[in-house]
């Protein structure tokens, strides 16, 4: 695939670093985003050292003016973007909220890609792109439709508790809805969106909680598939030309696969878009 920008979130470590070089290897100009720069100027080295370019934008993605600050940098520095990638998440096992009063699992995962990419849409339309979505197969222990859409994201939802696993898993629903609505809303401009989810992945995503499945995955973690086998699967789905008509899918590593039943409720998709529009004020 012949391209010349590519933007990928979470690409200082673990599969967005190596889905990083792996499109540096492809040819394109790859745009590291990162939340400091001692980080994400490691990681353009590591894009220099497989043969490519890469360039530094920081970045707080748990904070929507930051987002939407890093969208319009971007917007200037950019006419047209080929690729996205949405690579960056969090998993949070206490309740924790972002700036902006949202529930910092959801603000990450879900909100922030939200703003980034409607904020990035001529750039992408006109790059005609390709845009990544990281979901995982934890969407289908999701529940979506528990509480209005607004409180979830909030974190206000009348939960007995707060589980940070329920949150997770509600987070990646929500971006595979993220990727079938906006394929629906953005092919006829020729942007192909596609989700998912890498497999299990020895990342540094479970090193922040000292929960009990913190401690299980890191300790399963000589088990699990490596960074760079994972990342080489998302460079793939960037770049194959022979995806270019498999928009709006989710993908099991390398293979299409069905989601859950949730995850093709396109009425939840629509109404995750409008609460999400509506609370971050994003188009």
């Amino acid at each position: 695939m012949n391209t010349s920008v590519s933007v990928v979130t979470g690409a200082t470590s673990g599969i967005g670093l190596e889905a990083a070089c792996g499109l540096a290897r492809a040819g394109t100009t790859v745009v590291v985003v990162s939340r400091t720069r001692e980080r994400g100027e490691a990681a353009c080295r590591r894009i220099a050292a497989a043969g490519g370019t890469g360039l530094l934008e920081i970045a707080d993605l748990s904070s929507l003016a930051q987002v939407r600050a890093l969208a319009d940098r971007l917007g200037r520095r950019f006419e047209a973007i080929h690729l996205l990638v949405n690579d960056a998440g969090l998993y949070c096992h206490d309740l924790e909220r972002s700036a902006d009063g949202f529930e910092l699992t959801m603000a990450v995962n879900h909100l922030a890609p939200f703003v980034l990419t409607n904020r990035l849409l001529p750039a992408l339309r006109a790059g005609r792109a390709r845009v990544v979505n990281v979901a995982s197969d934890a969407h289908r222990a999701a529940r979506l439709r528990r509480a209005p859409l607004d409180q979830i994201l909030r974190g206000e939802a009348p939960d007995f508790r707060f589980r940070g696993v329920v949150a997770y898993c509600d987070s990646k629903l929500a971006n595979i809805l993220f990727t079938t609505e906006l394929h629906r809303r953005e092919q006829a401009h020729g942007l192909t969106a596609l989700a998912v989810h890498p497999g299990a992945v020895a990342t540094r995503l479970w090193n922040r909680n000292q929960d009990l499945l913190s401690r299980i995955v890191r300790l399963a973690k000589p088990f699990m598939l490596s960074s760079a086998r994972s990342g080489a699967i998302i460079a793939r789905l960037a770049t194959d030309t022979a995806l270019a008509g498999s928009g709006g899918a989710y993908f099991h590593k390398a293979r299409p696969v069905t989601p859950s039943t949730d995850a093709q409720d396109a009425a939840l998709a629509e109404e995750l878009w409008r609460v999400s529009t509506e609370v971050t004020d994003a188009v």
